[in-house]
C-alpha cells in the first residue's frame, strides 16, 4: 500500500511501514539550519520516503544522498525524486544519489572531512541508534547531526558522545529531535 506524505506544498508517495517524519518536525528542522544549509551535503539515513532530504534540498542544501534498504520504498523514494525532477521541482543539476543498503553498511563505508547534514530517522523500536551514529559517522568537524526518535515517557539521558556537542533537543507529539554538531 502507497500512501501519501506532504513537504510544503508538494503530495510524496510514501511506502507502506514507512513512518514518514512529520511535517512540523521537518520544518523545526529547517528553520534550526536554514543559514547554514544552503551549499551543504545532505544525508537522509532511513530515508523512506525521501521527503526530509527533499525538505533540506528545498532550503538550499547542495545535493543529498539518500541512504535507505527496503526494496519498496527504494521504489517509492525513486519514484518522487524521478516526479519532482520530471516536474522541475527539484533541478536535475542537483546531485542526487540513491543509496540501496543497511545504514550499517553506509557508515562503514563513508567518510569524509567536509561539514555535512545528517538526518537520521531510524526504526523507533531499534534505540542503539541514538549512541551508535554520533560514535560511527564520519564527517568532518562543524557537521550537524540530527536524530528522530520516539520520545520516552522518561527522560532518557543526554547524548554523551566524544567530539559531539548536543545543539538542541525538542519533542513534537510523541517525537523527539535531538541536533549535534561535530566539533
Amino acid at each position: 500500500m502507497i500512501s501519501k506524505v506532504a513537504v510544503g506544498c508538494l503530495r510524496l508517495k510514501c511506502a507502506a511501514g514507512v513512518r514518514p517524519t512529520k511535517s512540523i518536525v521537518r520544518q523545526a528542522m529547517a528553520d534550526m539550519l536554514r543559514p547554514w544549509l544552503s551549499g551543504h551535503l545532505c544525508i537522509d539515513l532511513f530515508a523512506g520516503s525521501g521527503a526530509v532530504g527533499i525538505t533540506a534540498l528545498c532550503e538550499g542544501a547542495a545535493g543529498c544522498l539518500f541512504v535507505e534498504r527496503e526494496r519498496l520504498a527504494l521504489r517509492v523514494l525513486r519514484h518522487n525524486l524521478f516526479m519532482l525532477q520530471k516536474n522541475k521541482l527539484l533541478s536535475a543539476k542537483l546531485p542526487l544519489k540513491v543509496v540501496p543498503q543497511p545504514v550499517e553498511i553506509f557508515l562503514r563505508r563513508y567518510t569524509t572531512t567536509e561539514e555535512v547534514f545528517v538526518w537520521a530517522d531510524p526504526p523507533w523500536s531499534a534505540t542503539k541508534w541514538r549512541q551508535l551514529l554520533p560514535a560511527r559517522l564520519q564527517v568532518g568537524g562543524g557537521s550537524y547531526l540530527a536524530i528522530e526518535s520516539q520520545l520516552q515517557p522518561t527522560r532518557s539521558a543526554p547524548l554523551a558522545c566524544p567530539g559531539w556537542v548536543v545543539q538542541k533537543r525538542r519533542h513534537y507529539g510523541n517525537t523527539a529531535l535531538e541536533l549535534l554538531r561535530k566539533e
